[in-house]
């Protein structure tokens, strides 16, 4: 055979060999499952925990007061956190430009101005709140950047006041722990705005209230002008008309929660006792590693999720920012489940804890046996090195509900002051007194919501005082 004819051969070949590397390429590509379309189809959205409606909130939204108190010319009237007025003055205080902070000593005349003559909202924080929490709602002024505010630790109620003698709107930041008040102006509100804002407020449908200060001396009085002032509680002039409620409820699926906060859905459990579930992950998110862990508690409901990331020596976050990160990473798997406000914060040098009442139907909701975060009425979450380094919560989840038939009658001023007179307690070692929702589970279909005069003393501790049932 010529060696013309060999080239040919060899010619023909290679085309064939390049042909057929082209047909077993596109056989296999178009073969070869899509990497991309399977983990698409591989992963699935565990169901929601809560509704849209509760987790489409902003960060000042957890930390707005717990009631306001409206003061207009001497009446004093009480104003639930679910009332349209509510909003309207929380958002009214939220919106405020203030200056001018200095440290006062009202006089006796200034009380009297403040109480009886002037128009006001009063934001009432029972358990007191620091000046980084007050700066997650404030929307033009910065409080950490004021030295008056500074020195005070705990900051227990805002009064928000007209002043007739200036024609100005003032602030006023009680401490009454520390018993000081520090003054602002509000440079953007005219006594008008304010006062048609409160016109809204009336008596035949907020109850009116009457102040009582813990230490019995009134501070407007000329008599007590050197004495300084107390906690001031608002108790009403007649009973207060309040339903108890039957919810149902349900269990959360302890597989939804660990689906959401490991990245890993397949980590199986440990089980340490009949009761115990421990599930364990480690995953490293951008060089920076963590372990993580859920504790589950079957019988109480409840669940504890830790997460121990290493350390990084990134500058700690200011509270409205470790707020932002808290409703951030409840809102990824719907977390709030109802309405939640902070009700208190407990630092240390490397770690902020936030614990967060639910609200229900304007009355935060208190629990028997309360164990921070066991209850559904509680979440408890910590920050630390800049990530929720705890979540503790109860995996009950209350849906529809239904009115006892006979209303409850929470006792009035006078009633109050003797039921406490003949447990021989001291006004003085009381910081707050206000109405509550107590929860406990009836049956096993059930729970039971009534209401409560929450007591609360100077030294943390809490006790409870029962309504009774209306007659008719």
């Amino acid at each position: 055979m010529n060696q013309r004819y060999l080239e040919r051969i060899k010619s023909t070949i290679l085309v064939f060999l390049v042909l057929l590397s082209f047909v077993l390429t596109g056989y296999l590509w178009y073969s070869a499952p899509s990497y991309e379309e399977n983990r698409d189809d591989d992963y699935i959205q565990p169901p929601y925990i809560g509704s849209e409606k509760d987790n489409d909130i902003s960060t000042y939204d957890l930390t707005q007061p717990q009631q306001i108190i409206a003061h207009r010319t001497g009446q004093h009237l009480l104003i639930h956190s679910n009332e349209k007025v509510f909003q309207e003055l929380y958002n009214m205080v939220r919106g405020v430009s203030l200056v001018d902070f200095t440290v006062v000593q009202p006089t006796p005349e200034d009380w009297n101005r403040y109480y009886n003559q002037s128009q006001a909202s009063e934001l009432q924080f029972p358990n007191g709140c620091t000046v980084g929490q007050l700066d997650t709602f404030f929307q033009r002024t910065t409080l950490r950047d004021e030295s008056t505010l500074q020195a005070l630790s705990q900051i227990n109620r805002l009064g928000f006041f007209t002043d007739s003698k200036s024609n100005r709107v003032w602030m006023w930041f009680f401490s009454d722990d520390a018993q000081q008040v520090v003054q602002a102006r509000v440079d953007n509100l005219t006594p008008t705005q304010l006062q048609t804002a409160l016109n809204q407020v009336m008596p035949n449908r907020n109850p009116l209230v009457i102040p009582v200060p813990t230490n019995e001396k009134a501070p407007w009085d000329p008599m007590n002008k050197n004495i300084p002032f107390s906690h001031m509680l608002y108790l009403p002039t007649a009973p207060l008309r309040v339903n108890s409620f039957a919810y149902d409820f349900r269990t959360i699926d302890i597989n939804t929660m660990k689906q959401w906060l490991f990245k890993d859905p397949y980590v199986t459990p440990i089980q340490l006792n009949n009761d115990e579930l421990l599930y364990m992950y480690n995953s490293q998110d951008q060089n920076i590693y963590s372990d993580q862990i859920i504790n589950y508690r079957k019988k109480q409901g409840m669940m504890t999720y830790t997460n121990s990331p290493t350390p990084t020596e990134k500058p700690r976050m200011l509270i409205r920012e470790e707020l932002n990160l808290i409703n951030q990473f409840m809102q990824l798997h719907r977390g709030w489940t109802g309405s939640y406000v902070l009700d208190q914060l407990t630092s240390d040098k490397q770690v902020n804890t936030y614990l967060f009442r639910m609200l229900l139907r304007g009355f935060p909701v208190y629990w028997e046996n309360e164990q921070p975060g066991n209850q559904p009425n509680t979440i408890e979450l910590s920050v630390t090195q800049n990530s929720v380094s705890k979540y503790s919560r109860s995996l009950i989840l209350l849906t529809g509900s239904t009115p006892e038939q006979k209303p409850n009658l929470l006792p009035a001023h006078d009633q109050l002051l003797d039921q406490l007179k003949k447990k021989k307690v001291s006004l003085a070692s009381i910081s707050s007194i206000y109405p509550a929702l107590m929860g406990a589970q009836r049956n096993e279909q059930h729970i039971l919501l009534q209401p409560v005069w929450v007591v609360k003393y100077t030294d943390g501790k809490i006790e409870t005082i029962s309504a009774e049932k209306e007659e008719r």
